[in-house]
């Protein structure tokens, strides 16, 4: 009995998601002649609909919890979500966003649709580049584009992302530009903005400068997307990274900071330009957060002697020096001051370090001997360290 009614709910999303053709098909039947309008006519909706994935968003509307309004679900029951997962990995299926626009756009259950835009979200990376590209057909964009501007609130933004990709693959970032513009909701916007570049690469990078001249409040996340850029050319180095050291030295820190984040990620010279406006800013008296947290950035591995780091060591070296310098300086504030001495353990997890920290344990600034008090206790325990 189950399936039955899994498949009769898809078939009713699918309708859901067509609706002026479903409503042709009425009309038709009571022998009345539907109504047009060139001004209301939707976009051709995806027809696809994958009932494993059905079923597993059924499954997760039933058995995890679900926030309707924010359109989450956790603390799912069974191992669900690592099924789906797999199911996802090893599939990749073409009809994966078709089917999640129908159920999210369901009025049949809310927490179906709830658990819909959890799962568009947070599973459509599994699909791999190639497998989004297949996703991203000129139906299924128009009828994403036209899902998203209709939510709300957080679902709007969990939905931007999957969506601006979708767009940008097919070549239409001129069609997310234009429904991010109209969205009511800022954090739908900042994130298509995010991620209008990972895609959409030089081709959308024109109107996202524009943005960003224009539009102070989505500022910051225009220059996040610079970090959004998988296996940035040397060609596309060569203009972004550029793009946002103008920012660099921005009065909002909130924006610095995120320039900031982009030299750190576009390497070399520009690791130079970060350490110089850092250097500029303690001599101004103006060292402070959110900018600083960014000097904790150029000398991090992920994994020691595996992932790379963005600076060389000469670069870290330096990096290493200032933060000390800024540790010592009084005219930073107090938490400041003891971040800019834990940012160097933060990047360096070595008996070099830990000889630093020992100067500084018994520091009469409360907050620098705290610092090197919590990285000696680190290094030495969970780095084994003995210095």
């Amino acid at each position: 009995m189950r399936m039955i009614s899994v498949v009769l709910t898809s078939a009713a999303l699918a309708c859901l998601v067509a609706a002026p053709a479903c409503k042709k098909k009425e009309d038709a039947a009571k022998g009345e002649t539907p109504a047009t309008s060139s001004s209301t006519t939707a976009a051709k909706a995806p027809a696809a609909m994958n009932q494993k994935l059905v079923s597993h968003v059924h499954e997760h509307a039933e058995k995890c919890t679900v926030n309707v309004e924010q359109g989450q679900a956790y603390s799912c029951k069974d191992g669900i979500t690592n099924d789906m997962s797999k199911y996802m990995r090893d599939t990749k299926p073409t009809d994966f966003a078709s089917t999640m626009i129908a159920l999210v756009n369901s009025t049949e259950d809310d927490k179906v649709s709830a658990a819909a835009v959890a799962l568009f979200s947070e599973q459509f990376d599994y699909l791999g580049d190639d497998g989004k590209k297949k996703n991203a057909t000129p139906e299924v964009v128009d009828a994403a584009i036209k899902m998203w501007k209709a939510q709300k609130g957080n679902r709007a933004s969990r939905l931007a992302s999957p969506v601006t990709q979708l767009a940008t693959l097919a070549g239409a970032s001129d069609k997310i530009f234009a429904a991010a513009a109209e969205h009511e909701e800022k954090g739908a916007r900042d994130n298509a903005y995010r991620y209008v570049l990972k895609y959409g690469r030089l081709d959308a990078l024109p109107k996202l400068q524009e943005i960003a001249k224009d539009k102070e409040e989505h500022r910051r996340a225009s220059l996040d997307a610079v970090t959004k850029m998988p296996k940035l050319t040397e060609a596309e180095r060569s203009i972004v990274c550029p793009w946002a050291q103008g920012y660099l030295g921005d009065s909002d820190l909130g924006v610095a900071s995120e320039a900031g984040q982009a030299m750190v990620y576009c390497k070399g010279e520009f690791v130079d330009a970060l350490l110089g406006e850092a250097e500029k800013r303690l001599a101004a008296k103006e060292y402070k957060d959110p900018f600083a947290t960014v000097m904790r950035e150029p000398c991090f591995q992920f994994i020691k002697d595996i992932t790379d780091k963005s600076g060389t060591q000469a670069q870290c070296d330096k990096v290493y020096a200032f933060l000390e310098k800024a540790a010592n300086d009084k005219n930073v504030d107090d938490r400041t001051r003891g971040l800019a001495l834990w940012n160097i353990y933060y990047q360096r997890r070595d008996e070099t370090t830990l000889k630093l920290m020992r100067k500084y344990e018994k520091h009469p600034n409360k907050e620098i001997s705290k610092r090197a008090g919590e990285a000696i206790k680190s290094l030495k325990e969970s780095y084994k360290l003995k210095g």
